[in-house]
């Protein structure tokens, strides 16, 4: 029961967050599925830890295609290259055994979510009004 109350909250969130609140929501999503695949592949649940792999590359699939690249100008061009190397060193960490790949990739996830949230906050405070747009630049 709990668990399906917090699987609703989760779904209510993600259905009434600004665009960079979503942004932050799928970054966390990412780091969840990543730090879960670690402990994983630590106990030998290979099926497990490819399951959660492929859900971290399915989040970074999604915010490479949300970007506005024709628009976002280097910003946009350079978060694309950025997702697209974290997804190849997703399938390193399977594909190679690459054990150093998720840390490398959670370390990066966690910066920019933070940074995202830094943002936030500080549009929050200047203008209170304000929402971040629901595609990323």
């Amino acid at each position: 029961m709990i668990a399906n109350a917090y699987q609703q909250y989760q779904r209510v969130q993600g259905e009434t967050a600004t665009g960079g609140q979503l942004i932050v929501l799928l970054y966390g999503g990412a780091i969840r599925f990543l730090s879960r695949a670690e402990l994983h592949r630590a106990e030998g649940r290979v099926d497990a830890f490819r399951a959660d792999l492929n859900r971290a590359q399915d989040i970074l699939i999604e915010l490479a295609g949300g970007l506005d690249l024709t628009n976002g100008g280097e910003v946009a061009h350079n978060l694309f290259r950025l997702y697209r190397y974290l997804i190849d060193r997703i399938g390193q960490a399977d594909y190679k055994r690459d054990e150093q790949a998720i840390p490398e990739v959670l370390r990066i996830l966690r910066d920019l979510k933070g940074t995202w949230e830094e943002a936030l906050e500080r549009l929050d405070t200047q203008a209170p009004a304000c929402t971040a747009p629901a595609k990323v630049a």
